[in-house]
């Protein structure tokens, strides 16, 4: 591994978790929608999860979101209140797939902290078995840049509005970062995820049927080859312990035949 992502790794493991306050994360998004323009940054990742389901879910170290380009130095020259921006800016290519990746540090008001900004953008990749233009969310999947930036949402929540990825789109790449990090999945953050979203969101046996065809048809159209080995993976995922009984025996046919869904 590079001396650089060896540093990173180094250097995340030291890391806080905290809690974000709604306000901070609008005006860093607001921030950052000055340089790409409005609805072009993307949530993903923890602070997604919690505009969905709850803002106290969980707490998180970072705040990950989706770009159509590379951030540059001209950009942070350019950027609004420049003074909120530390100089702690690189760039590298992230280990995981292929996925290109940038961290900014946000200075926030009141903050003990700054708030460190994980950038996902498009590249062109040269070489191994990387994808031209998209980034793989653990190396399983593939999920386009343009396939989060146009299956994008916005969620209000206290008076904000964020423009945030769908949660069909939250699910492929939760299930996705968890097989990546080969953590089991009983121990799983991205599975306790994952889980959250199902049991907010498709808790009875209609919902969770939409769910699942949600899921079901983003996979056809962005990864078709990884179509039913996704969903079975998802379904495999999910710990169903208190969610709807229905939602565990449609789960339990869908595991047998994935073609239910269409």
């Amino acid at each position: 591994m590079a001396k650089q992502d060896l540093n990173m790794e180094k250097r995340a493991s030291k890391q806080e978790v905290v809690d974000i306050p709604l306000g901070t994360l609008h005006r860093m998004t607001t921030w950052m929608e000055r340089v790409y323009g409005d609805g072009n940054v993307v949530l993903i990742g923890g602070r997604a999860i919690n505009l969905f389901c709850s803002i106290s879910y969980r707490k998180t170290h970072d705040v990950d979101i989706v770009l159509p380009r590379r951030l540059t130095e001209h950009d942070i020259e350019m950027l609004p209140d420049k003074e909120h921006c530390l100089d702690e800016y690189f760039s590298y290519r992230g280990k995981i797939g292929d996925k290109a990746r940038s961290k900014l540090q946000f200075v926030a008001q009141g903050m003990d902290r700054p708030i460190e900004i994980d950038m996902y953008y498009p590249f062109w990749a040269t070489h191994g078995s990387f994808n031209r233009d998209g980034m793989s969310i653990g190396g399983v999947v593939p999920v386009p840049i343009e396939a989060v930036l146009g299956q994008s949402t916005t969620v209000k929540m206290g008076g904000f509005s964020f423009r945030v990825a769908k949660l069909e789109v939250l699910a492929v790449m939760k299930y996705n970062t968890m097989i990546e990090r080969g953590i089991p999945q009983d121990d799983s953050r991205d599975k306790t995820d994952l889980t959250t979203i199902f049991r907010n969101h498709a808790n009875n046996r209609h919902d969770f049927i939409l769910m699942m065809s949600k899921i079901d048809r983003f996979l056809d159209c962005y990864m078709p080859e990884h179509r039913d080995s996704a969903i079975s993976g998802i379904l495999r995922a999910i710990d169903f312990n208190g969610i709807n009984r229905d939602v565990g025996n449609e789960a339990r046919l869908l595991l047998r035949d994935p073609s239910r869904l269409r």
